[in-house]
């Protein structure tokens, strides 16, 4: 024994170890593309490429290296976890546990076989038929906001300039009351009761703490070591929060509606209601179809709230664009309906949100991990480090591959020379718009609402919300962009920051002039 307590002994060990990895890591390269594929530059030598990817204003490291090197590339992951930037299946080990640790163990989270029952489960819920029923709760929270709004500026100190407001939290309000509505048959008041008032300060804190560097750090870790997810930590405590609040809330209705006596349920429409109705049919428990409620509340909330902050901010900025929109709607004489929404009966209106959705998608980067060795097709030919182009890419087992809408939306190959620029105009003629065989075959040709069976089930609600209330704000109000400069973050949503003013939160201030 005492013969293999040397230093040679320790040489030769530490020397086999490192045959060893490197043997493994050939082995593991064998049949893989990966090599060949171009590298992004600057990578350091302990976060790789992950720290400038995240801490970058406006995606502005996958807009560049997509130019540079084309719509697939290398990225070196941190700690030398190997990234891409392409498409592939489930979502990576360290994802799923924060997933479910905001939206539970929901569709949001689900991979397979469990996704494809929960699906079919829902579907019936985001019909036509029943999103059209929704539309008067939807104009109704519209209506209240815009009152209060009103209200709010008459009660400011008189100036000979419109006040600037932060219209972020009054368009967050907005969709919390229509999700606590159509969700719940719940009223949170125009954002004014307390539970309200709980949800959008978790919120924020939850928002920050994501943009900070100790939550890159964190998230390296529990990617290392996933095992760490399970400890109770507090960063880790505050992304359970938010759920099992909501979660609350759906059970204190769900009690509320079963009645007070066994059997007596109330009819409401709400999706709640519907669930509670019909969940024995599809095979779901009370705490799935909690966690069912949770999800719809954080994938339905926040992405339109700042869906409708980033139209005004473009309106605001855009004097020319606002106008023609509001003569559009009061040309058109009267309220849009769902069906008028559907048809396509405002066309500028549907321009400016196609446009937002292009430039500003909410889920602005996702993970995926690939099952088994694969081969990924690629629609744009990319040429490797020994100078051949090819179209597809081998990939092996549990490689992780990342997706950046912020830079599909963009690609200058795809959407022309101004890509970046913000362009309802684009859209009102088919003719120029890119043919669909170099687009995404999500909606209207963007991976905004997801793509094939991650297809956004709510996206019909989500966008008939949208218009209705930014109908309202645009014929209620007149907006103006003022001196601060906005860059956009990605924290649990693309969330809007003043440059210079991070630690203020997400904020969208605009001159707001009431009509």
């Amino acid at each position: 024994m005492d013969a293999l307590n040397t230093p040679q002994s320790y040489a030769a060990l530490a020397g086999g170890l490192a045959v060893y990895l490197v043997i493994r890591n050939w082995l593991s390269r064998r049949g893989s593309d990966m090599p060949r594929v171009r590298e992004a530059p600057d990578g350091h030598w302990l976060w790789g490429h992950e720290l400038q990817a995240f801490e970058s204003p406006n995606s502005q490291f996958f807009l560049k290296n997509s130019e540079n090197l084309g719509s697939a590339y290398r990225i070196k992951g941190a700690w030398h976890f190997q990234d891409l930037n392409e498409q592939n299946w489930w979502k990576s080990a360290i994802l799923r546990p924060i997933v479910a640790r905001i939206a539970g163990r929901s569709v949001v989270w689900a991979e397979g076989k469990e996704h494809t029952r929960q699906r079919q489960a829902l579907l019936p819920f985001f019909t036509a038929e029943q999103v059209r029923s929704m539309e008067e709760d939807i104009k109704s929270c519209s209506d209240r906001i815009m009152v209060k709004l009103k209200d709010h500026i008459a009660a400011l100190p008189p100036s000979s300039h419109p006040p600037v407001i932060d219209i972020l939290p009054w368009t967050s309000r907005v969709t919390l009351d229509v999700i606590g509505v159509v969700g719940f048959g719940y009223d949170f008041q125009c954002g004014d009761s307390p539970a309200a008032q709980i949800i959008s300060q978790t919120w924020s804190a939850q928002s920050m703490l994501m943009t900070q560097f100790p939550a890159f750090v964190g998230m390296k870790l529990l990617q290392a070591v996933p095992l760490l997810s399970k400890i109770p930590v507090e960063a880790l405590k505050a992304q359970e929060r938010m759920r099992d609040m909501i979660k609350d809330l759906a059970r204190n209705v769900y009690w509320e509606q079963k009645g007070s006596r066994a059997g007596e349920e109330k009819q409401g429409r709400d999706l709640l209601s519907r669930l509670m109705r019909m969940k024995d049919a599809h095979g779901m428990d009370l705490e799935e179809l909690l966690e069912q409620m949770c999800a719809f509340f954080i994938a339905g909330r926040e992405t339109t709230g700042t869906a409708l902050a980033f139209s005004l901010l473009e309106l605001g900025r855009h004097p020319d664009i606002q106008s023609r929109l509001r003569q559009e709607l009061l040309d058109f004489g009267r309220e849009p309906t769902y069906a008028d929404i559907q048809a396509a009966k405002l066309p500028y209106l549907d321009a400016v949100c196609k446009e937002i959705l292009r430039v500003y998608p909410a889920v602005v980067q996702v993970e995926r991990v690939a099952l088994c060795d694969d081969v990924l097709p690629l629609r744009f030919p990319i040429t490797t480090n020994d100078g051949e182009r090819i179209n597809a890419i081998r990939v092996k087992k549990d490689q992780i591959v990342s997706i950046n809408a912020f830079a599909i939306n963009r690609n200058k190959a795809i959407w022309g020379p101004d890509a970046d620029v913000y362009r309802p105009e684009r859209w009102l003629d088919p003719e120029t718009l890119p043919p669909s065989s170099k687009l995404p075959s999500g909606i209207y040709g963007l991976t905004s609402f997801g793509l094939g069976t991650r297809l956004c089930l709510g996206y019909r609600l989500a966008l008939l919300e949208w218009k209705i209330i930014l109908c309202d704000f645009v014929k209620n109000f007149e907006f103006t962009e003022t001196t601060e400069k906005l860059e956009t973050r990605w924290s649990t949503v693309l969330q809007p920051y003043v440059v210079g003013k991070t630690e203020a939160g997400p904020q969208v201030p605009l001159h707001v002039k009431p009509l």
